[in-house]
């Protein structure tokens, strides 16, 4: 859940159903399936949708708290990066490491402020040092382990990173849904092998203010000795990082077609 104290568990749909029916955690291949308790279904099911509000037809200004702030826009990642690494990280590191939920959530839409926690539960310092190093020109790198960005698929997790200049991750292996939500948000997630992560790591360690270039035309990885790693893109991941296209604005690039499709839709079907 993000708060340590809270005693929530990430734990499979069968466990979760079997520990709700036996009242304690249980471990489903430490029971017998016929131990397993009964299951009587109702004969009906209470529905009660009173607090749906449905929309309404009188335009009036979104009034928004100190909770909500401005969406967060793609910029354009340059073909040549130079980062400092600012943090290593080992194996299935999930989302709520990256962008930590329980009482931060009041700032999920509020994309700059929830962005000052990042990292919080592993490193407190982290933000403070991209915003540092944002400032003198440089991008943020992390080394990751296997399964990097694993858990749940908060969209938070790249928007936050991105925001404190945080745009490049390596690590051996990536979950895939974060490694999809990376490229949609301008992050570039860079699988290499796990030796040569392993050389990164004591590489880095060894030296303090470890920087990386990145030159994403050419698809390698530099190191401050000159030793290059080459890593895979697709064409289109490259060329929605190096100009700033997000879902959206792959969209808007066919703006006028759509429009005019609009435009000849019968007036009997609903319009967009």
């Amino acid at each position: 859940s993000g708060t340590a104290s809270a005693q929530v568990y990430l734990v499979s749909p069968e466990t979760a159903a079997l520990s709700a029916l036996v009242g304690e955690l249980v471990d489903p291949l430490d029971m017998r399936p016929e131990d397993f308790p009964a299951l009587v279904q109702p004969d009906s099911f209470i529905i009660d949708d009173s607090m749906i509000i449905p929309p309404s037809d009188v335009e009036k200004p979104i009034f928004r708290g100190p909770n909500i702030g401005e969406p967060p826009y793609t910029e354009p990642l340059s073909d040549s990066l130079r980062g400092i690494v600012q943090l290593k990280v080992g194996d299935k590191i999930t989302t709520d490491h990256i962008m930590p939920a329980g009482a931060r959530l009041i700032y999920r839409s509020n994309i700059p402020k929830y962005s000052e926690y990042v990292f919080e539960g592993v490193d407190p310092s982290f933000s403070s040092r991209a915003m540092e190093a944002k400032a003198q020109g440089l991008y943020t790198a992390v080394l990751g382990g296997h399964s990097y960005g694993q858990g749940s698929s908060r969209e938070h997790a790249p928007w936050a990173i991105e925001d404190y200049g945080f745009r490049v991750v390596i690590a051996p292996s990536f979950a895939d849904i974060f490694f999809g939500n990376c490229y949609k948000n301008g992050v570039l997630p860079i699988v290499l092998p796990s030796a040569v992560v392993d050389k990164l790591f004591a590489e880095c360690a060894a030296m303090e203010g470890y920087k990386l270039g990145v030159d994403l035309e050419s698809q390698k990885v530099t190191t401050p000795s000159g030793e290059t790693f080459g890593f895979d893109i697709t064409p289109h991941r490259k060329h929605c990082l190096l100009n700033g296209l997000d879902d959206i604005g792959l969209t808007l690039q066919n703006e006028a077609e759509i429009t005019a499709f609009e435009s000849r839709r019968p007036a009997w079907l609903s319009r967009a």
